[in-house]
Parts: C-alpha cells; sequence; structure tokens
C-alpha cells in the first residue's frame, strides 16, 4: 500500500464511457459523488457538501465496469489518487498571475457494488484454468459414454 491509496464511496454521476477495443488497452471512466448528511437537533436529516471525483480502470476492470454498473449505482472504489494541474484556456491573456485548476482523479485499483445501498447477484467469469478443467471433464464424459464404461 502506498501513501497515496483511497477507499471512496458514491454514486455513480453518469454511465462509465469506455475507449479501446481492436488492439488498444481497454478503458473505462466515470464520476463519483458523495454527500456528508448529518442529523440537526430536531433530527432532521442535513446535507453537506458534495465532493465529486473522476475514476479511471484499465483492462479487464474496465470491461466488467462498463458491464456490470451505470448512473446511480452506489459503488466503493479503491486505487491510487492523483493530481493534474492545468491553466485554463485564456487565464494566462487576462490577467497578470494565471489561476491553475487542479484536478482529482482515482486510478482505480478495485470497483465494486455497495451492499450497504443495494443487493446484487454475483457472477464470476471463468479463467483459462477453469475452462480447460470444464473441457477435460466433458472430454471424459464423452469417453465414459461412448465406450460404455462405468464411471468409478
Amino acid at each position: 500500500m502506498s501513501i497515496n491509496d483511497v477507499v471512496m464511496s458514491g454514486n455513480l454521476v453518469y454511465d462509465p464511457k469506455f475507449s479501446g477495443g481492436n488492439g488498444k488497452v481497454s478503458r473505462a471512466s466515470f464520476r463519483i459523488a458523495n454527500t456528508n448528511r448529518r442529523k440537526d437537533a430536531e433530527g432532521n436529516w442535513i446535507d453537506g457538501d458534495t465532493l465529486f471525483i473522476d475514476v479511471v480502470c484499465w483492462r479487464s476492470l474496465a470491461e466488467h465496469v462498463v458491464e456490470s454498473i451505470g448512473k446511480g449505482t452506489s459503488v466503493v472504489v479503491t486505487g491510487r489518487l492523483k493530481s493534474r494541474v492545468v491553466e485554463p484556456p485564456g487565464a494566462a491573456s487576462d490577467s497578470a498571475t494565471p489561476r491553475w485548476i487542479t484536478y482529482y482523479e482515482i486510478e482505480a485499483a478495485s470497483v465494486g457494488v455497495n451492499l450497504a445501498r443495494v443487493a446484487t447477484t454475483i457472477r464470476t467469469d471463468k479463467g483459462p484454468g477453469a475452462a480447460r478443467q470444464e473441457d477435460a471433464a466433458l472430454a471424459e464424459a464423452a469417453d465414459v459414454m461412448e465406450n460404455n464404461a462405468q464411471v468409478a
């Protein structure tokens, strides 16, 4: 774990955007929002400030994100916090000191549905080892059927 590893929960602001395929590395990006809520003295909920943060996923995680979640889904994201500083267009020309903008994003290591908010069914993709085991079992079953052999 490095010092810039973060865990954040929130709701997707929009459906994940996907790019890649045709030999390019798969990439998905989305934004999550998290609003702190607290109760006042009378027991009423009060919404605090909302934090918006961009999330970027790569490779198989990107493909799974696009297939599994959409706008409004409550998620938990872990990954590395990154920042980039940019000068807004026209900032240097209209002022003596440019205003710089800092953008933050999480480069996701994992994304999961927040089970505190929603129930879900988990479907796992089979890896190559599981596929080979299934193929071997099917071949053995076919051999048994063809030879009318009995299984011990």
